[in-house]
């Protein structure tokens, strides 16, 4: 079985994959947030682990959309930023797998999906998903914090589930006809990055 676990990310695209996949909503959660010391993920009490199983979390797309940009000031640059976001997230990472009591279980970061332009979003989704930069330095941000994560995941040992490349453009944005609105709504290349790393 495989869990994923976070913002709004896990669930979209995952929820149209047949079957082996539980997805869990914390709600529109930060990776900020997340990252915070002792937050834990208290569904991850209530589920019935098996030995193989896989729990895949999400976050840091609500960050690169509407946080990180209001954060670059007074020599702080987006790097920094980014940084300090990516190694919080994996410290209450690291405390959550207590919780698999033992088990064997993989467990996978899901890199932040490629962003959308600002105007291919309806006025709708903007008024309740705000977006606070250029275009390019969403996607700028979307970029470091995927290569932060990779990085984190070779060191801590956790799988890194990228498939930023897959679902995006020559210019490194989302394509439309794999989302909807700013999520990714075809699960295609989950399914095959799922096959890959034997999930």
């Amino acid at each position: 079985m495989i869990y994923t676990i976070g913002d709004s990310n896990a669930c979209t695209g995952w929820g149209e994959i047949p079957a082996g996949v539980t997805a869990i909503w914390l709600g529109p959660v930060l990776m900020f947030t997340f990252g915070k010391s002792e937050y834990m993920v208290s569904a991850l009490e209530t589920l019935d682990l098996k030995e193989g199983d896989s729990i895949i979390y999400s976050f840091g797309s609500i960050d690169c959309r509407a946080h990180v940009k209001k954060f670059v000031k007074d020599g702080l640059s987006y790097k920094q930023i980014i940084e300090a976001l990516v190694d919080g997230y994996m410290a209450t990472v690291r405390r959550n797998t207590r919780h698999y009591k033992g088990l064997d279980i993989n467990t996978c970061i899901y890199t932040v999906p490629p962003p959308t332009h600002n105007g291919e979003v309806e006025a709708i989704e903007v008024l309740s998903h705000p977006f606070l930069g250029s275009d390019e330095e969403r996607k700028e941000y979307c970029e470091y914090t995927n290569l932060k994560i990779g990085e984190a995941c070779e060191r801590e040992g956790f799988m890194c589930f990228d498939v930023y490349k897959e679902y995006s453009d020559d210019q490194g944005f989302l394509l439309p006809e794999y989302s909807s609105d700013m999520h990714i709504a075809d699960p295609k290349y989950l399914i095959e990055k799922i096959k890959e790393l034997g999930l």
